[in-house]
């Protein structure tokens, strides 16, 4: 019955009707799953992928709120960025084992690409692995369960828009191994109180904490070489913020109102 919501040619899924409830299987017939194939499918409680289907589109199941489980089957090769994009009621993401591009190692309640380490799709129920070296472009955006970010010591890199609108989150911990802040990553993380931005960052990024609403304390490296445009706009509660004579400064890089204090003591 659940066939009749859902556009299917040449086994692409296109789109799945916003009006379909309950349980969606998807036919065997389907080996790809469009980008936004299950925009805001809100009363849609479980997706069933067969083993079919090898590739799942950016944003493919955006506010699909009911949502709190789905498995990704061995088959699927590639991930777009975002797949669990306002999946509010999500705490359960399995990779099926027999699965060679991916996983969800140590039941950690992510998707992991096998091959390169990176973590590409979470949910506020994920436990980042240690194995972890990079966290990708979009995967946890607007996960309004996530609270806190606690990043392990291996990761290298965060994607852009990772954390883009974890509007619960009041604390991250990054580690020194952090090499590289993607745009906007942190951007709407508004209950944000304070970050401390690891010394082997050189740039931060554009948008990469705007509306941060509720940031009140920055700790910047002092081999910090630029600050891209908007980094900090809409964030109100930053009054002040200290910065070396060497780091570039893009304009509105910061809201208007905001003190920056140039420290020249280790100079």
């Amino acid at each position: 019955m659940e066939k009749r919501y859902l556009d299917i040619k040449d086994g692409l899924l296109l789109k799945c009707d916003c009006q379909a409830k309950g349980e969606i299987i998807i036919p065997d017939n389907v080996t790809r799953i469009s980008h936004l194939a299950f925009h805001e499918c809100a009363e849609v409680q479980n997706i069933v992928i067969p083993d079919s289907v090898i590739s799942i589109g950016e944003r493919a199941f955006l506010g699909c709120v009911s949502m709190k489980g789905i498995v990704i089957p061995a088959s699927v090769k590639d991930v777009g960025p975002g797949i669990f994009d306002d999946c509010d009621a999500l705490i359960k993401i399995t990779v099926d084992p027999a699965n060679r591009y991916y996983d969800s190692r140590g039941d950690c309640n992510s998707v992991i690409d096998s091959n390169t380490n990176t973590l590409v799709a979470g949910c506020g129920t994920s436990v980042i692995p240690d194995t972890v070296e990079y966290i990708g472009k979009k995967a946890f955006i607007n996960c309004r369960m996530l609270k806190a970010i606690n990043l392990p010591s291996t990761v290298k890199e965060i994607g852009s828009e990772a954390f883009r609108g974890c509007q619960s989150v009041t604390e991250a911990t990054l580690p020194e191994t952090v090499e590289e802040i993607g745009y906007a990553a942190f951007r709407g993380c508004r209950n944000l109180r304070s970050i401390v931005i690891p010394s082997k960052v050189a740039v931060i990024r554009k948008e990469c904490f705007a509306c941060c609403t509720s940031l009140r304390t920055v700790d910047l490296p002092i081999g910090l070489s630029c600050i891209e445009e908007m980094a900090f706009d809409s964030c109100w509660s930053l009054d002040s913020i200290s910065l070396s004579t060497f780091t570039e400064i893009k304009s509105c890089s910061f809201e208007s109102g905001i003190t920056v204090r140039f420290d020249v003591e280790d100079f």
